[in-house]
């Protein structure tokens, strides 16, 4: 829900020090949240998402953030795994450390 919210000075004047461009007023947001930002996607796969949370009995938004999750839980791990790759390869002095990790690097 949208609101007016309005600031005056002590004396009764609008306080034209408040709001945007010294209007003394500006547009809050109060209440329930604003909706959240959409994301499109097919129809099906968006079929295939309600069927696994169906399964798992889950909401489509619960499904969703633990496929997001889980997806970026494997980058980590697999930027770690590299990490150690290349650690494991290098010396005190470097080694070939910086030619690994520039092979390795996501394009």
């Amino acid at each position: 829900m949208q609101n007016l919210l309005v600031r005056y000075l002590p004396g009764g004047a609008l306080d034209t020090s408040f709001g945007p461009s010294g209007t003394g007023a500006t547009v809050v947001q109060l209440g329930s949240s604003p909706p959240a930002p959409g994301v499109t996607s097919s129809d099906e796969l968006l079929a295939r998402v309600d069927a696994e949370a169906s399964r798992r009995a889950l909401s489509r938004s619960a499904m969703l953030r633990q496929f997001a999750s889980a997806a970026l839980d494997d980058d980590a791990r697999t930027l770690a795994a590299r990490m150690r790759e290349i650690g494991q390869q290098t010396s005190h002095h470097g080694g070939t450390g910086l030619e690994l990790l520039k092979a390795l690097r996501p394009p």
